[in-house]
């Protein structure tokens, strides 16, 4: 009996399943794909706002903390604050070295702008007194001698909460990509002086 020399080849049939089981594992795998690109953009739009809404709650308890309790003065509807400060053109805080009363050097406010948390503030003449004027919450958007700052441009809104010796501050953030639904952290600031 004479071999066949004639070599086993895949049929048409066998060729268009494998083509459409490839073709699934393809689009299976091109989904996951967009899945975790999806899952990763989310995940660092939401550590940004985590960050920012961290910094700018750092930067407001550290500012807050050294305001004079009696110059302290928060808006009817909660959302800006004014003070004097001790904090001097560094970060520290000043302290008369004869008496230890804080130096007061410069007015502090903070207030929303539509979704822009804002600050300004203003030097005054150094003094363990405080002034006798300074601009009132109302004045102090429009006031241009002051230097004004954007703390952040995602707040979506901002509680302020006068308490005897604390401040209260709930901070709610938004994602600027709105992929994640933003932060909202609250914390209390305990007035030194």
């Amino acid at each position: 009996m004479p071999v066949s020399s004639r070599k086993r080849a895949f049929t048409l049939v066998e060729l268009l399943i494998s083509s459409v089981i490839l073709l699934l594992m393809l689009g299976a795998s091109y989904e996951a794909l967009v899945l975790a690109t999806k899952y990763h953009q989310k995940l660092a739009d939401s550590s940004q706002v985590q960050q920012e809404t961290m910094a700018v709650l750092s930067r407001l308890e550290r500012s807050i903390s050294g305001a004079s309790a009696e110059s302290l003065e928060v808006a009817a509807d909660n959302a800006s604050i004014r003070f004097i400060s001790a904090r001097g053109d560094g970060e520290f805080y000043d302290l008369d070295p004869a008496t230890g009363a804080a130096i007061w050097h410069r007015w502090v406010g903070y207030y929303l702008d539509g979704t822009t948390l804002i600050g300004k503030e203003a030097p005054i003449a150094a003094s363990t007194a405080l002034p006798s004027f300074f601009p009132s919450l109302a004045d102090i958007p429009s006031d241009s001698t002051a230097r004004r700052v954007e703390l952040s441009k995602q707040v979506r809104s901002v509680f302020f909460e006068d308490g005897a010796t604390t401040i209260s501050i709930v901070l709610e953030t938004r994602s600027p990509a709105q992929k994640s639904n933003g932060l909202t952290v609250l914390t209390r600031v305990h007035l030194t002086h």
